[in-house]
């Protein structure tokens, strides 16, 4: 599939945010493809808050050996 073709919220990861863009510009009464559900917002902040995690952790590492 092109990542300019029209698909479904769930379907529109791992295109780029100018195909999704052209994808609400050209179907505008459509699913919006930045939308992106409860699931997949868990999994963001998830993701988001590991990465947090680490670099707190290698902040306070690098505190400690200095």
């Amino acid at each position: 599939m092109s990542p300019t073709a029209t698909t479904t919220t769930s379907g529109a990861r791992g295109t780029s945010p100018t195909a999704r863009a052209e994808q609400l510009r050209s179907h505008p009464d459509g699913a919006n493809p930045f939308v992106l559900g409860r699931r997949r917002a868990h999994r963001f902040m998830a993701v988001m808050s590991l990465m947090l995690r680490g670099r707190i952790a290698d902040a306070e590492a690098a505190e400690e050996r200095s």
